[in-house]
């Protein structure tokens, strides 16, 4: 349960990084629009995009490793967020 944790929270780490790469590629763009920035200042802008996508899917892709891995283990399915008043 430990890893799955783990994973969860690099899923929500990742999701961050996400939204601080739009963010820098938006301002990017502006610098670019305005004379400031270079046409590859844009491209890496939006390579960091990309790469914090695709850190984000490898970290769901973690998850559902690990998840699987643990079920076969046990013998069924593990919920982490489900609690006792869920069942």
């Amino acid at each position: 349960m430990d890893l799955i944790n783990k994973n969860i929270e690099q899923i929500i780490a990742t999701q961050s990084s996400i939204q601080q790469a739009q963010k820098g590629y938006e301002i990017t763009v502006k610098r670019y629009e305005t004379g400031l920035g270079t046409i590859v200042d844009v491209n890496a802008a939006a390579l960091a995009v990309t790469n914090a996508q695709l850190q984000y899917r490898n970290a769901i892709y973690d998850y559902l490793a690990a998840k699987t891995d643990l079920e076969k283990v046990l013998g069924y399915s593990v919920n982490p967020y489900e609690t006792e008043s869920n069942k």
